[in-house]
């Protein structure tokens, strides 16, 4: 397994090898191809959407996790695996856009307005590990029709900052009647 995770330092000509793991019958070893690709970086990126439709669902969650350290030549992957049949791989993708920074704010404000109720409620979980860059996706967030969108959208707006926190409150001034008392993570 140590061989193979470090097959990803050799770089793109690592590829062929990396993707003939991913069919290996020891799932160690295909997890590990996975994370490997990752180090390869963008030339990678046609492997990984391969990994990311692999029958073992442990090789499709690491996918996103491999892909965010890529950068923003992996958000367009990042986003189509935020409609990824496997609600964990959904989240691990919603993770690493939020984590991209400035360049992932368009997908994400994109999926806070998806018609898909879980979707919206994983951007909302993802606001604290934007800080204070979520706080705009906070504020739609804030006025989900679904309440569990509302929900994790004030747990998370602690880490968003005092602007998230006045968000909050000014959200439950103008709807009381939507919203219990939620502990927030500061």
């Amino acid at each position: 397994v140590m061989d193979i995770m470090n097959l990803g330092r050799l770089g793109p000509e690592a590829i062929p090898a990396l993707e003939r793991a991913l069919q290996h019958q020891n799932i160690s070893v295909r997890q590990a191809a996975v994370p490997a690709l990752g180090q390869i970086g963008a030339d990678a990126l046609p492997a990984l959407e391969k990994a990311s439709k692999h029958e073992d669902r442990q090789v499709c969650w690491n996918v996103p996790r491999a892909l965010g350290p890529i950068g923003p030549a992996a958000l367009p992957l990042l986003e189509k695996l935020i409609r990824h049949e496997a609600s964990t791989v959904r989240r691990s993708a919603l993770s690493s856009i939020a984590q991209a920074g400035p360049e992932g704010i368009p997908i994400l404000e994109a999926a806070i307005q998806s018609q898909d109720t879980e979707i919206r409620a994983g951007v909302a979980n993802m606001l604290g590990e934007m800080g204070p860059e979520g706080v705009p996706l906070l504020a739609i967030a804030l006025q989900d029709e679904a309440s569990t969108v509302r929900a994790s959208a004030e747990r998370n707006a602690g880490k968003t900052g005092a602007a998230g926190m006045l968000l909050v409150e000014q959200a439950r001034q103008k709807a009381p009647s939507h919203h219990g008392p939620i502990p927030l993570h500061t």
